[in-house]
């Protein structure tokens, strides 16, 4: 499984896209087709809490996915309530044929708010 850590501003918009990647019979990358996929991402202070601070998936529209590429959205009325410091999470993907794989895992470092309510 891979890693990947990012930072997030707490209160700010955030993207990031994800290129999926296979392996073909002849060893040459290509994108990976996860058209006929879903995705599901929680992030959470611990993996024992039993309840995720938020939750990206496709049927949510917060997780979409384009010509191989999978695009996570974060809104900032979504980040303004996250917590300052160190989150986790990881992105489960179950292809068509209900296969389940963890494909990445990671920390979210969230940078605490300064500027608020300037643009209510």
């Amino acid at each position: 499984m891979n890693r990947y850590d990012f930072e997030i501003a707490q209160g700010s918009d955030y993207r990031f896209q994800l290129a999926l990647k296979t392996v073909s019979q002849e060893g040459e990358k290509e994108h990976f087709d996860c058209s006929d996929c879903r995705a599901a991402m929680q992030v959470k202070s611990s993996p024992y809490t039993p309840r995720a601070i938020d939750s990206l998936t496709t049927e949510n529209g917060r997780i979409s996915c384009t010509d191989g590429n999978l695009e996570f959205v974060f809104p900032a009325n979504v980040t303004a309530e996250y917590p300052p410091g160190v989150l986790i999470y990881d992105i489960k993907l179950i292809n068509h044929a209900s296969e389940v794989r963890t494909i990445l895992c990671g920390r979210i470092h969230v940078i605490a708010e300064v500027t608020r309510g300037v643009f209510a």
